[in-house]
């Protein structure tokens, strides 16, 4: 407990059934869009960079970097570009409110790092699973773009891990004078920007 300067005594703001913060679900969901964002701007950089440098004809690592971005996944949300980022997006939002609730449990000092260790998850999922179904292959082998649909997927998904658990670890409370006024209306205004997210989506 954390006596504030009005003298009003702040509970930590967890469930003492799960170990989970109150504001566990509107974390989540606020981190993870901002996570999954952070995410789509990476691959977009990252696309246009293999784009730029790749060459059909050009050096092993050329053809390594046009194989990234032509190809199967490439066509067709290129193809459907609306559904893709949409499907992103939920995707994100998903393994973010998945975060929230096992957060508490994960290795790391920071949340940052917590953030890193649970990207592993989306990330052999993606590899595993998400490949084969869009036709890559398993750890995208069918691309012929070597070991760069791994490595590249590997630090997307970390930096949306960096990202999520960094935001979420943020306490509500965080600036507040400690006063209970100033904690509920902290969980007012992100249950409202939540709600605000959830509907620009």
């Amino acid at each position: 407990m954390v006596a504030g300067p009005s003298g009003y005594v702040r509970q930590p703001v967890m469930s003492e059934e799960h170990g989970r913060r109150e504001d566990w679900l509107s974390d989540s969901l606020l981190s993870g869009f901002v996570a999954t964002i952070a995410m789509s701007v990476a691959l977009a950089g990252a696309y246009g960079l293999a784009n730029m440098l790749g060459d059909q004809t050009g050096n092993r690592v050329e053809q390594w970097l046009y194989a990234l971005s032509h190809n199967e996944i490439t066509d067709r949300a290129n193809d459907s570009l609306v559904l893709a980022i949409g499907l992103n997006l939920i995707m994100g939002l998903v393994f973010a409110l998945i975060y929230g609730l096992i957060e508490h449990r994960l290795p790391g000092r920071s949340g940052w790092q917590r953030g890193m260790i649970f990207s592993l998850i989306p990330f052999a999922i993606s590899i595993v699973f998400f490949f084969p179904i869009m036709d890559a292959g398993i750890l995208g082998a069918d691309l012929d773009a070597g070991p760069l649909p791994v490595i590249g997927n590997l630090i997307l998904h970390l930096i949306y891990g960096a990202v999520l658990g960094s935001l979420y670890a943020v306490h509500v409370d965080a600036w507040l004078d400690g006063s209970r006024e100033d904690h509920l209306t902290a969980l007012d205004m992100q249950r409202d920007m939540t709600l605000g997210v959830l509907g620009g989506a």
